[in-house]
């Protein structure tokens, strides 16, 4: 009985070792995405900043909130 299932069973082994293969090369793509995207995401923002005056960044639903808060609000304005 054994000899009949071999063929199913390394059938089913070479379709498993096919579908972590995809798996593997779809994480490893993305995953090298990431990195090549954070490290020239680098170059750009120095770039950017030897050629633009830049300011820090600064939270504009902050600021929207205290502007509210040190002027009178309508229900309009919300």
């Amino acid at each position: 009985m054994h000899e009949r299932l071999q063929p199913f069973l390394t059938l089913g082994a070479i379709a498993l070792g096919q579908v972590l293969q995809l798996l593997l090369l779809l994480f490893g793509t993305f995953a090298f995405g990431a990195l090549i995207g954070k490290f020239s995401s680098y170059f750009v923002t120095q770039a950017l900043a030897q050629t633009l005056p830049m300011k820090s960044f600064s939270n504009p639903i902050n600021c929207l909130q205290l502007e509210c808060q040190s002027s009178p609000c309508t229900a309009a304005t919300h």
